[in-house]
């Protein structure tokens, strides 16, 4: 929940800056932010909504209740997107930052430049630290790439086909975080990432790269809940 410290009222301000720009160019299809101050509100969540599935995490550690809340956001935004008439759903972290309305614009323009490009699933943020991984000869087109990194939502666009794909992961059961289940082995359907050098020449970036990738920064939180496992 919103808190005093810096990162906080950043994501607080963030918020709305992020809704005025992309209401220039996007429909507004919003949903709730899930949020699990306590084990027994995840537990709860998980009692209304019989189609969450959490399973045993496959790391050395337990899930951490953040990384749940994660995965029950994009549920409910899935959920609701897959009965509109929405081709693509943009879901974005509270610490993106994007240069204006020039950025985007470039967003809605490469969205329509998919044709005849067979995405399902499209990763417009990466990690700085993880730039490195890109290799040319993994190159598509002008924007994109096949996926490199291993980590971070903070720009995701997302199909009908891969929002069906990651809610029947939800209901066989969440074992892994949500990026971690992206961009692992795991994802059969295509997925693809902006160009390092886009992303940089038409600033989409996070605030503060240390804030970024939810196992990371979850667990270096003062306080951690741990979910115990069964639950």
């Amino acid at each position: 929940m919103p808190g005093e410290d810096e990162k906080s009222i950043f994501r607080l301000n963030n918020q709305q800056t992020l809704i005025s720009l992309f209401r220039t160019k996007f429909v507004e299809h919003q949903t709730e932010t899930v949020y699990f101050p306590s084990l027994e509100n995840l537990y709860d969540f998980l009692k209304a909504h019989p189609n969450f599935k959490v399973l045993e995490s496959r790391n050395v550690e337990p899930f951490i209740i953040g990384e749940i809340g994660i995965w029950g956001s994009w549920y409910l935004a899935l959920s609701s997107f897959i009965h509109t008439d929405l081709d693509w759903l943009v879901i974005y972290e509270d610490d993106l930052w994007l240069g204006g309305l020039e950025t985007v614009a470039y967003i809605d323009e490469v969205i329509r430049s998919l044709p005849p490009l067979e995405a399902d699933f499209l990763a417009l943020s990466a990690l700085e630290g993880e730039f490195f991984m890109y290799d040319e000869e993994i190159k598509i087109n002008q924007y994109f790439t096949k996926s490199f990194q291993s980590c971070c939502l903070g720009l995701s666009v997302i199909s009908k086909k891969a929002a069906l794909y990651i809610l029947e992961k939800i209901k066989r059961g969440i074992d892994n975080p949500i990026d971690l289940f992206i961009f692992g082995e795991e994802f059969e359907l295509n997925i693809y990432s902006l160009i390092p050098t886009e992303q940089v020449r038409v600033q989409i970036s996070l605030f503060n790269q240390k804030w970024l990738g939810s196992t990371i920064n979850l667990r270096k939180s003062d306080n951690p809940i741990y979910v115990p496992y069964p639950l």
